[in-house]
């Protein structure tokens, strides 16, 4: 399943189901892949990052330097999260 998340051009690929990969990708196709460990539909979901993915849909390991830009990221993406789960 495609989808966008109606925030400066944010997309993913994938299901929202207990055990399923989504990848989410940014404007210039690169973005992060996690496996969803657990959904409490309207309430939480529960997901675990596995890799980060380059423009051409490749895994890319997670250096020190891509891992601190991720976790700075993070507010941005609960965000998102939450303003999906709020819709």
């Amino acid at each position: 399943m495609l989808g966008n998340l109606d925030h400066e051009g944010m997309t993913y690929e994938g299901e929202w189901k207990e055990g399923q990969h989504i990848s989410f990708f940014d404007q210039t196709q690169g973005g992060t892949k996690v496996i969803v460990e657990h959904v409490v539909p309207n309430e939480a979901i529960k997901m675990k990052h596995v890799a980060m993915v380059s423009p051409q849909n490749m895994e890319v390991p997670l250096t020190d330097e891509a891992f601190e830009e991720m976790m700075n990221a993070w507010p941005q993406a609960l965000q998102l999260f939450k303003d999906l789960c709020e819709e």
